[in-house]
């Protein structure tokens, strides 16, 4: 109710009022009118009972029923009633009639006592129901000198005697009952037309009314939503146009009062804003640092163990790259909660990117993926040549990554990725590949640099497989050094016992052809020969 306003107020209460005063009046006069209505048929009924009573006297003393079912018949015509009885003054019914059949009066003929102790000629009873009139009245007979002669004994005595029989008159109130009904409606269609007509006369001079409150009202809500300088209407009837000058006083005063603490507020109030943004902006940042620190803290830890235990795996140095790529992507996978680790190297040619081991964590599973050729990548292998791990959480639309997407059918499901290059010294000869599928994934520093000491751990496993190829190169050239010395020995054991019997043979006749006589160049030349045998058959010794 409170929120209901003065012309609200007002007009309903002008409602209440004209509807409460309508619905009296009509209420009152239509139950008049059904009060009146139902006495005029009380008193119709009354008198035509005592007609009926006159007309039936003679027909009850002679006790002529045909003459009283006649006067019956004619009473009948008479819509109204619907029951008209003629009974001896014993109850008995001597003529009756009926408009409805099957029709029960409302009321009991009591035959005992049908008018009381006492009944005098113009004794009547009238009984009223919701619906009837029932009318007694006794038929009585004159006591006037009168030629007895005609009548039995009985007849004589009763006609002596006063009442002779009983007048019994039943009248339907349905005619009233209508005439309230059409009196009711036709009073709620004025009514109603009534209070149409009240309740817009009643706006209209309410309007009129409280329209410079409203002014006075709209003026208040302007000044408590802050413009000081609006005045409300003084043009109004006296006692609101006195208001509304005291109120434009007040609002004066108010807004001077106002003026000259606004800026003293405004200024403290900016000083005191100042302060508690800077502070919240203080709270808020350590708080967001701390928990980034510990986020962090707990994540390098995890890290650091992952990495310490890659470290000191037994497969990591003993050269199977097949078996160190499995532990190493497991613990990758399960450190940084990855759905794909995966290890690839450049073939010799650098024209394919290899698959050495593809871990699932979702399923436990390793497998072997295809190559990728490094022509239809670009773009990835350019941004591997930077030195730096590769992390994104829009691989499809990363200009870094779509290529890589687009050409491996089994992630394009991942949303985030790493791709950490594995160097060795300043040549870049492989990555290692993670994958996070269904929400982006934002990568931290510190997951971005785990990445990195992952393939760096993968570098010392590549470095391992060559000391161990190079030691079984080695044990292999041991091998066939061995076996060709031992061969140079017997092939030289060999060739100097089959050159050393015939190099004899040539020194000893070179020997005895120098002692002939020879001339100076044949001496020369066979001096030459053996020398020249001397030296071999040393070499050979």
């Amino acid at each position: 109710m409170n929120r209901v306003g003065l012309k609200g107020r007002a007009i309903a209460f002008c409602v209440v009022l004209v509807l409460g005063t309508v619905c009296a009046l009509s209420a009152g006069l239509i139950w008049q009118n059904y009060r009146d209505s139902v006495r005029l048929t009380a008193e119709h009924a009354t008198v035509h009972a005592r007609v009926v009573r006159c007309l039936a006297e003679p027909g009850v003393l002679l006790n002529d029923k045909k003459a009283l079912e006649e006067i019956v018949k004619s009473s009948s015509e008479d819509l109204s009633f619907v029951l008209v009885e003629i009974r001896d003054i014993d109850g008995h019914v001597l003529a009756s009639t009926q408009i409805e059949d099957g029709f029960e009066p409302a009321v009991t003929f009591d035959s005992q006592n049908p008018l009381g102790d006492r009944i005098q000629r113009n004794s009547v009873r009238v009984q009223t129901t919701s619906d009837q009139i029932d009318v007694v009245v006794p038929i009585w007979a004159e006591r006037r000198e009168m030629d007895l002669s005609i009548l039995d004994d009985e007849a004589a005595e009763e006609a002596k005697s006063g009442a002779i029989g009983f007048v019994r008159l039943v009248s339907s109130l349905d005619h009233a009952q209508a005439a309230l009904r059409s009196n009711a409606e036709a009073s709620a269609l004025i009514a109603g037309i009534v209070i149409t007509a009240a309740l817009f006369v009643t706006v209209f001079i309410v309007r009129k009314l409280v329209a410079p409150l409203h002014g006075l009202v709209s003026t208040t809500a302007t000044i408590a939503a802050g413009n000081l300088s609006e005045r409300a209407k003084e043009d109004a009837i006296a006692e609101v146009g006195v208001l509304a000058r005291a109120f434009n006083h007040m609002a004066s005063k108010l807004e001077e009062t106002y003026a000259s603490i606004e800026q003293k507020v405004l200024d403290r109030t900016s000083e005191l804003e100042q302060e508690r943004q800077k502070l919240e902006n203080e709270i808020v940042s350590r708080k967001r640092i701390a928990a980034a620190l510990r986020e962090s803290e707990l994540r390098l830890r995890s890290q650091n163990a992952a990495l310490l235990e890659l470290a000191r795996a037994e497969s990591l140095y003993q050269g199977d790259l097949r078996s160190a790529a499995q532990e190493i992507n497991c613990k990758a996978a399960e450190t940084l909660a990855a759905e794909r680790v995966g290890i690839w190297l450049f073939d010799e040619a650098n024209r394919n990117l290899c698959c050495i081991d593809q871990y699932t964590r979702s399923n436990d599973q390793h497998g072997i993926d295809d190559a990728v050729p490094c022509a239809n990548i670009p773009e990835f292998i350019e941004a591997l040549s930077g030195g730096s791990p590769i992390a994104t959480s829009k691989a499809q639309v990363d200009p870094r990554t779509r290529e890589l997407v687009a050409v491996r059918a089994a992630c394009q499901d991942a949303q985030s990725r790493i791709d950490a290059p594995i160097r060795r010294g300043t040549e870049i000869v492989g990555v290692v590949s993670y994958e996070n599928v269904g929400e982006p994934r934002k990568w931290f520093i510190e997951e971005e640099s785990f990445a990195g000491s992952i393939a760096d751990l993968v570098t010392c496993a590549l470095d391992a497989q060559d000391r161990q190829r190079t030691a079984e190169q080695m044990q292999t050239a041991k091998v066939a050094a061995e076996t060709a010395n031992r061969a140079k020995s017997e092939f030289i054991a060999n060739m100097s016992h089959e050159i050393r019997t015939p190099m004899n043979g040539i020194i000893g006749m070179t020997e005895l052809a120098l002692t002939t006589e020879l001339s100076n160049e044949q001496q020369e030349y066979l001096s030459t020969v053996q020398k020249c045998s001397d030296q071999l058959l040393s070499l050979i010794n």
